[in-house]
């Protein structure tokens, strides 16, 4: 679902997924970027330490596809993950890291929507899939 509705690539022959970076290698990045805070695990992790385009490029990121709603929270590893594999460019499979994350957040019974900006894509990629769901309340039969 995550697939056909951001329209993410899609694994072939000629250009199979690669793994997507380790926490040791996105540390290495990191430092590349400017970060001066520490690093020892991902909890550590602060985007105020950042320089200014990527604290505010990584702001996007985790509002998009996080809950959270205040800036002090733990920033999780899959988000870290993209962030690396979209600044790069590297060819992994984001749908299985955006889908892990939701089934994680599912079985845990939760009471947040995960990646919030995302359900109206969502919600109409169902709708065009299944043209029997109704599209107003009022057309329930």
């Amino acid at each position: 679902m995550f697939r056909a509705t951001l329209k993410l690539p899609m694994e072939t022959n000629e250009q199979p997924f690669i793994p997507s970076a380790d926490f040791d290698y996105i540390k290495h990045f990191l430092r590349i970027l400017g970060y001066q805070g520490s690093l020892e695990n991902v909890s550590a992790f602060f985007t105020k330490t950042l320089a200014q385009l990527w604290h505010t490029m990584f702001k996007v990121f985790n509002r998009c596809l996080t809950s959270m709603l205040i800036s002090h929270d733990q920033t999780k590893i899959n988000v870290l993950q993209i962030f690396h594999d979209v600044i790069n460019k590297v060819h992994v499979d984001y749908a299985s890291l955006l889908w892990w994350v939701f089934v994680h957040f599912v079985q845990q019974k939760k009471n947040v929507i995960q990646y919030p900006c995302f359900t109206k894509l969502i919600i109409a990629y169902i709708m065009e899939k299944y043209e029997s769901v109704p599209k107003r309340l009022n057309d329930i039969k």
